[in-house]
């Protein structure tokens, strides 16, 4: 069997996240093209694959659809619209791509805040999106590709006021260097009707530890304001 080439790697990467497939594919693939797609997605974080004005407008779309409808996720400042939100992401592609991955993941993105200078975009799923079953390490070096950053604890918080997420799943969050320094991660769920941030496993000594098909991870992308 001839030796899988970067570019291939590479097609099929783009493959899992422009065509609607979730990352949990990557484990449907044979073995060498899953170990080459997977360390392709992890520690490859260069530019974003440029979208087209079909995924542009699907994208803006979902976004118009879930801001209209879900307003308890954010304080919803008077006189803010959608249409501000769309100006906002024309001059701002990278913030489209960004939260095109975050949708075609599973993670039904929407505004969480909005300041005086940016919109707040975060995962709004109700259970932890569907890039799971990667270490802590491996869904930091994944956010970065996407452009996003790992939800806070404090972000974490205050989605949770607004509805009930994470009841089946658990999402990791942005941990502190300190605890990641302890082989430690935050991950975030609900038990029992109460939200839990606790600490499990960053990165374990074997290529399986660390790693779960109920732990994914909730990603943030902030878009100035024009």
């Amino acid at each position: 069997m001839s030796e899988i080439t970067d570019e291939q790697a590479r097609k099929e990467a783009a493959k899992l996240i422009l065509e609607g497939k979730t990352l949990n594919s990557v484990e449907d693939m044979s073995g060498e093209m899953r170990n080459r797609v997977r360390e392709l997605l992890v520690e490859t974080a260069g530019q974003p694959y440029e979208l087209n004005l079909e995924q542009q407008e699907e994208v803006l779309s979902a976004l118009e659809e879930r801001f209209a409808q879900n307003p308890e996720h954010y304080t919803r400042p008077e006189g803010v619209s959608f249409a501000d939100v769309r100006e906002a992401l024309y001059v701002n592609p990278k913030g489209i791509y960004s939260l095109y991955v975050m949708e075609r993941s599973g993670g039904a993105p929407d505004v969480i805040a909005v300041t005086e200078d940016a919109f707040v975009f975060g995962d709004c799923s109700a259970e932890s999106p569907e890039r799971r079953n990667f270490t802590y390490i491996e869904s930091a070096k994944l956010a970065k590709v996407f452009g996003v950053e790992l939800m806070s604890e404090e972000a974490y918080r205050e989605l949770q006021k607004s509805g009930k997420f994470d009841m089946h799943s658990w999402s990791m969050l942005k941990t502190p260097e300190e605890i990641l320094k302890s082989g430690e991660a935050l991950m975030g769920d609900r038990i029992e009707g109460e939200v839990s941030v606790h600490r499990g496993v960053a990165r374990g000594r074997g290529p399986e530890q660390g790693r779960d098909p109920r732990q994914g991870w909730r990603g943030v992308v902030v878009v100035p304001r024009e």
